[in-house]
């Protein structure tokens, strides 16, 4: 108990270190954080990878993601590199915030996906096409250097999600044309009007009564670029701030069981981790990295 209670204090010592100061000092070594991007409709689910790379060796890293939409709702997030601690948050502050926490003992050198988010775009979302930005506010990463963990320099690249083929798009002011899937069967009576060509079989903005199909991308690109000509119907506002909405009904859980991936030694850092906030998990992850290495040097 004298241990467990030691090892409490020194995590939220270090809470209040990290989350007032931060790490001041920088390793050579660097890093790359990427959010994916994907598309998907309404009622839908999809996954978005957050990746490492460029980097030679990591042993914590720290990940919030935000996302502006009443419409989207992140459902899991699934640890990618294998990593001793992992502790994702699904609503920082019950609020449309994604945190990734992890670490581990020893530097991790292999690149790739830390973590697969997965989304659930809302049944009722009205339709048009929407760009969701996921936008990276925090993004720290260290490395051991055999006495303790340092910074390391990294650089963000946000991602998106691309909500479509919900709705209807009207194109050049009295044309509704909407989402569909032609054969080549059925696409052999249809016609590009944007280029005046037939089309093949595929995914197209079409209106039967015309016979006329507009590929999806260019009806996207449209919507985005040239809204005058192309106009959606129904197009769902932006959110200005934090959404209750009914996007986001579903449970706000991790996919990770903390306590059996590390034989039940840490579950009690999970549990002080959730009562002091993301901060104190970030913290809670080096804290305990640095003593575990500091009893093997002693060793």
């Amino acid at each position: 108990m004298k241990r467990i209670a030691k090892l409490i204090t020194l995590i939220l010592a270090a809470s209040l270190v990290f989350g007032a100061f931060g790490v001041s000092v920088y390793a050579e070594n660097s890093a790359t954080i990427t959010v994916g991007t994907a598309k998907a409709s309404a009622g839908e689910t999809v996954k978005v990878d957050v990746s490492i790379s460029d980097c030679s060796g990591f042993s914590s890293y720290t990940i919030h993601i935000t996302y502006d939409s009443e419409y989207v709702t992140a459902v899991e997030a699934k640890k990618g590199i294998n990593a001793m601690l992992y502790m994702p948050n699904l609503s920082v502050g019950g609020g449309k915030e994604i945190a990734i926490v992890g670490g581990d003992v020893e530097n991790i050198t292999e690149n790739g996906v830390i973590a697969t988010i997965t989304f659930k775009i809302a049944d009722n979302y009205p339709g048009g096409i929407t760009e969701v930005p996921l936008k990276i506010i925090t993004n720290k990463i260290t490395e051991y250097n055999g006495s303790k963990d340092v910074a390391i320099t990294s650089r963000s690249v946000d991602g998106k999600l691309i909500i479509s083929g919900a709705g209807t798009v009207v194109w050049n002011g009295d044309t509704e044309v909407t989402p569909g899937t032609l054969t080549d069967e059925e696409a052999a009576e249809y016609t590009n009007p944007l280029t005046g060509e037939k089309v093949t079989g595929g995914e197209y903005y079409i209106n039967k009564e015309q016979k006329i199909a507009i590929p999806v991308s260019d009806v996207e690109d449209g919507v985005k670029e040239d809204p005058e000509t192309w106009q959606t119907v129904d197009e769902p506002e932006t959110s200005d701030g934090v959404d209750s909405g009914d996007g986001s009904s579903e449970p706000a859980q991790g996919s990770e069981d903390v306590s059996g991936s590390a034989d039940g030694k840490f579950s009690w850092v999970l549990i002080c981790c959730i009562a002091g906030g993301v901060i104190v998990a970030a913290a809670g992850v080096i804290a305990i990295v640095m003593i575990t290495k500091k009893g093997k040097k002693q060793e």
